[in-house]
């Protein structure tokens, strides 16, 4: 089992004066807009 968080601090993603996409402000091919996020992961094998 793995668990984590993403983004502890939730911290905004950097300004990114980019037009090559259509978010603006930020580079998503650099950084997510989504705040926190909590995961946890499972697997089994046989």
């Amino acid at each position: 089992m793995t668990a984590g968080v993403n983004n502890l601090f939730d911290r905004e993603p950097p300004y990114s004066n980019q037009g090559d996409v259509f978010q603006a402000n930020y580079d998503p091919r650099f950084a997510s807009p989504v705040g926190r996020a909590y995961y946890l992961r499972a697997s089994y094998q046989f």
